[in-house]
């Protein structure tokens, strides 16, 4: 049996978090870029592998829990907006 395990979507917060453009449309923006990169992955790995068991970790957010950024950011996934 496979087992694959992914997390995803940190590099892509740390993007924006670096650019200054910290703004709900980025993050709204970031965040269904992020849903179409995994459905993307996963699609590729049943493609390749469709017995195997696929583990998918929550999104990573990178930045410190006790900046605004953070806090905006972790609301926008938790709300699945």
């Amino acid at each position: 049996m496979n087992i694959i395990t992914i997390t995803t979507g940190g590099c892509d917060f740390i993007k924006i978090y670096e650019s200054d453009q910290l703004t709900l449309q980025n993050i709204l923006k970031t965040c269904h870029q992020i849903r179409r990169n995994v459905n993307n992955i996963l699609s590729l790995i049943r493609t390749h592998n469709p017995t195997a068991v696929i583990h998918l970790m929550g999104l990573y957010l990178p930045p410190p829990a006790y900046d605004i950024g953070f806090k905006l950011a972790n609301y926008v996934v938790q709300s699945d907006l």
